[in-house]
Parts: structure tokens; C-alpha cells; sequence
């Protein structure tokens, strides 16, 4: 699963926190072959971009104030910044720097920036011409420690649970080892208090308490409870944030950061226009051989879908014209959904709004209304329906197959992979919602979830906006009819003028 999950990423083009288990990968990069430092972070791995800049000898130049890295070639710079999932890459003869959005925003940890490794691949090798490539599978390394002065009572050489603290530029990070396996863990945070309670191990453990007192964590003391070990670690007046990690049946991971890296400082600062909003991608759904939904009064999807992206597209080029409009088809073509994410990905995107008409058979009260969708795998059985609906487009593919893999527990984590543009895209569909309820002549069954296969694909904020059901009388003759297209285009028009007001303030205080 994790392979696919990475290949699957790589395919279709969140920001976690910070990486653990330093590694090193076989890099090949032209004619020369280098081992290089690397960390892997749920299930994706990141490549150091001071390591390979060393190995490698590529020019290097790395901001401690914005925590930024530049690679300088000869054909171009490629700029990372920690926390963003923007690469910048300048071309030496134009100067001309283009802007491209990745899957996964670079990570900080250790005055490092790490860079995930299919984006790495993929961005260097638009920056100069030599091939990059992965040899080989990645191979743990021990990380150096930074030794912290202890005091209480430890574990004992024969104790179920051992500690190892180190401090890092950003946080800390506390191993935990058990003598014997555990079965599942809990954590919570209450107050300052982070308490770990590891399932099924055994051993006497009363007692045990160690102080660091450095101002991230103060102290840890463990307890036996019944079928257990809880772990109590108080945290200090630096704490911010944590995370934990199950490295093994007998290993977690804790990383701790500290206060003032939580929020990092202004991101490639002098460049801030360049994260302006500036594409939008309008996908009408369906086309050509695939006409979707039919229903009442022989309304078309297709045909709706088409006319009312073209109407939007019409209305954004006159009301925003510093924002570029791409479709996905502007004719009755029929466009497959992994291109449709790829053209919007190749234009670099700032929003994706596909368009489609919902439509319910076989149900005595045909429901009406407006819905807005978010990627997510579908929590009610409607929108499960929904989904499989228009996902079904795959089978006038040429190769569905391609879609396979997409099972339900690989679906939750690509849609995991989408976290970091998930607060932009719930803006976005609040607004489209706003502007439906309070501008439209049908009903708006508000906001939802589901797993469409072509939110998938566009790496960038989006949503699937369901005009109206085909099958429900008033709204086809509504959606069907100028003045419902024309209020449906407004009214997404709306949302994307409050969205652009939105992402632009964003961008310029993260």
C-alpha cells in the first residue's frame, strides 16, 4: 500500500509535521551515484536538500531567517521554503522565475530543509538537464544526539520501557522503546500534559520518573495500569506542538516543537506576487462519448455541464481579468479523468471547479438542490452513491485499470495527501454554498464529501459542485434554462472573487 501510495502521489503531482528516521537513499543525478540523508514521514520520503547540494557539490544557499533553500545550476535556481508547498525555479538566461505547487509542502528539521522525494525528482529535473533517479531502497542511519542532562529514577536495565532524549534546532524528539511488544497506543493532550498509553505490555514500571526540564519537556513518569503502561510527559513553557509516530511493535517516536518555530517567518519573502491567484481550471464534467446524467424533459449533462463552465469562464475573464481561465474541454469532447488533473496541474492552478448535474433513480420523491464536494471518502450512503456515479466515467476509459488500486483504505490516504490544500477547498465550498443559497430559485443541500476520482488529481484547492438533479423536474427545467445558468455561473463567480480576496491574504501572512 505504501508503494502504491508514493507511485500514486507521483502520478497525480500536506504539510505534516516533522520528519523522524533518518535514512539515507541512493541517488543517481547524471553519471555519479551518491548516498544521500533522507527521513521518512508517513509513508512518503524527503530528501535533504543541504545533503545533496553537499554530495553532489551543486551550489547551495540556505536562509536561516526565511528558511529557505536555493540549488543553483547552470541552466537555473530552484528555491524550497520549509512549510510550503511552492518550488520557484528561475531560468538563468530569462530570469524569468515560474511558480509550481506540490503535493506535499517541504519540511524544516535540523536547520534542513527536506523536500519530498518525488517532487524533488520531478523539479530538479525541470531545472537543468540532467536525470535524476532513485537507486536502490533506503537504508536507516543512526542521527547524531545531542546529549540532555537527566535526573529522577530511570529505568532499570530490566525495565518494560526505555527513554531516549534528544534536542534539535526546532524541538526535540524522545524515543520510547518497550522490552516487549505492545498492541495498539493511545495519546492525548490536556493542558500541558501529554499522557501515552501503550496496550498489552507487561512488566513493572511503577516508579519510573526522569526530568529533563529544558523547556520543551519538564519531566516523564510511568505507571502500570490495567493491561498497560501510561506515560505522563509534562511539557514545558516551549512546548507548541507534538506528533508521535509507531516506528515498530517495540518503538514510538515523539516530536516536540518549540514555540517559536510554530510559526515560521515570511515565506520567499520579495516574492510574494508570485502566490498570487491567478489560474483558475474550470472542468465541465462528462463530454463526447460520456454524456452522464439524462433526466427530465431530455436534459443532458453533458450539454448543462459545458454551458454553464463556459458562461463561468466568460464571466471570471471580464469580472477578473488578472485571472487566467483554463477548461478542461471547451467542446462536446470526452476528456479522461487523469488528463483532467493533469491539465489542471500543468497550468499551475490555484483553483479547480468541476461542474456536473446530480441525478437519483428509482426513488419515489426525486430530491432537488445544489451540492458543493469536498475529496474526501464519502461518510453518508447518498453521496457514496454520488461518487460511484460519476466515477463511473472510468469505463469509457482505455485503460481503467489505471483506477484500481483506489480501494478504500488507499483512498483515505491520498486524500490525506490533499490536507494541505483542504482548508482552502472548505473555503471555497462554504462560499459556493453561501452564494447558492442566497442567489438561486432551488434548494441548496449544503456542503458534503465524497471520493471523486477527479478531485484526485488536481493538486491544488477544489471542489465538485452538483448544479441540480437531471432527474427532478424543477431543477432541469431550472439548470436547463438561461437564467439558471447564468445565476449558477454568478453565483460561483461570487465565490471566486471573496476565494481570491481569501487565498491572496493567506498567502501573505502564512
Amino acid at each position: 500500500m505504501k508503494q502504491f501510495l508514493i507511485l500514486f502521489l507521483f502520478l497525480l503531482a500536506a504539510d505534516y509535521a516533522l520528519p523522524q528516521n533518518y535514512q539515507t537513499v541512493e541517488i543517481k543525478f547524471g553519471l555519479e551515484k551518491k548516498s544521500v540523508r533522507a527521513a521518512e514521514r508517513r509513508g512518503a520520503l524527503y530528501i535533504s536538500v543541504r545533503d545533496f547540494a553537499s554530495k553532489f557539490k551543486v551550489g547551495h544557499y540556505y536562509s536561516t531567517t526565511n528558511k529557505k533553500s536555493e540549488l543553483k545550476f547552470k541552466e537555473a535556481v530552484i528555491k524550497f521554503t520549509a512549510k510550503n508547498p511552492f518550488v520557484v525555479i528561475t531560468q538563468t538566461g530569462t530570469k524569468v522565475p515560474a511558480v509550481y505547487q506540490m503535493p506535499l509542502s517541504a519540511l524544516f528539521y535540523d536547520e534542513d530543509i527536506f523536500v519530498e522525494s518525488e517532487s524533488f525528482r520531478k523539479y530538479i529535473g525541470k531545472a537543468q538537464l540532467k536525470m535524476l533517479s532513485y537507486t536502490g531502497k533506503p537504508v536507516p542511519v543512526q542521527e547524531p544526539e545531542v546529549k540532555t542532562t537527566t535526573t529522577g529514577t530511570p529505568p532499570s536495565a530490566g525495565s518494560p520501557v526505555r527513554f531516549n532524549y534528544s534536542q534539535r534546532a526546532n524541538g526535540s524528539v524522545l524515543r520510547i522503546g518497550t522490552e516487549s511488544e505492545f498492541g495498539s497506543f493511545r495519546h492525548s493532550l490536556k493542558g500541558k500534559v501529554l499522557t501515552i498509553t501503550l496496550d498489552k505490555t507487561t512488566g513493572i514500571s511503577q516508579g519510573i520518573r526522569q526530568s529533563y526540564n529544558d523547556g520543551i519537556l519538564d519531566s516523564i513518569s510511568v505507571s502500570n495500569i490495567s493491561g498497560g503502561i501510561q506515560m505522563r510527559l509534562q511539557t514545558g513553557k516551549s512546548f507548541d506542538a507534538y506528533d508521535i509516530i509507531k516506528n515498530s511493535n517495540k518503538s514510538l517516536t515523539v516530536s516536540f516543537r518549540k514555540k517559536e518555530d510554530a510559526v515560521s517567518p515570511s515565506d520567499l519573502s520579495g516574492k510574494k506576487e508570485k502566490w498570487k491567484f491567478d489560474v483558475v481550471v474550470i472542468d465541465p464534467g462528462h463530454g463526447g462519448k460520456d454524456i452522464g446524467a439524462t433526466g427530465v424533459g431530455r436534459t443532458i449533462e453533458k450539454e448543462i455541464n459545458l454551458a454553464i463552465g463556459l458562461k463561468l469562464g466568460s464571466m471570471i475573464n471580464k469580472y477578473l481579468p488578472d485571472v487566467k481561465v483554463v477548461y478542461t474541454r471547451k467542446t462536446d469532447t470526452f476528456v479522461e479523468l487523469h488528463k483532467r488533473g493533469k491539465i489542471a496541474n500543468d497550468a499551475g492552478g490555484k483553483l479547480f471547479i468541476s461542474i456536473h448535474c446530480n441525478s437519483v433513480a428509482g426513488k419515489k420523491r426525486a430530491p432537488n438542490g445544489t451540492e458543493v464536494y469536498l475529496l474526501r471518502p464519502g461518510k453518508t450512503q447518498d453521496a457514496i452513491e454520488i461518487a460511484e456515479i460519476e466515477n463511473s466515467v472510468i469505463s469509457y476509459e482505455e485503460d481503467p485499470k489505471k483506477y484500481k488500486e483506489l480501494n478504500d483504505e488507499n483512498f483515505i490516504l491520498v486524500s490525506m495527501a490533499h490536507a494541505s490544500y483542504m482548508k482552502y477547498s472548505e473555503k471555497f465550498a462554504e462560499l459556493v454554498d453561501i452564494n447558492f443559497r442566497n442567489k438561486l430559485e432551488i434548494n441548496s443541500r449544503g456542503v458534503k464529501q465524497a471520493g471523486f476520482y477527479v478531485l484526485v488529481g488536481a493538486a491544488m484547492p477544489g471542489v465538485l459542485v452538483e448544479t441540480g438533479f437531471v432527474s427532478n423536474e424543477r431543477d432541469a427545467a431550472y439548470i436547463r434554462s438561461e437564467r439558471g445558468q447564468n445565476a449558477i455561473a454568478s453565483s460561483i463567480l461570487d465565490a471566486v472573487k471573496a476565494f481570491k480576496v481569501y487565498y491572496e491574504k493567506q498567502m501573505k501572512e502564512e
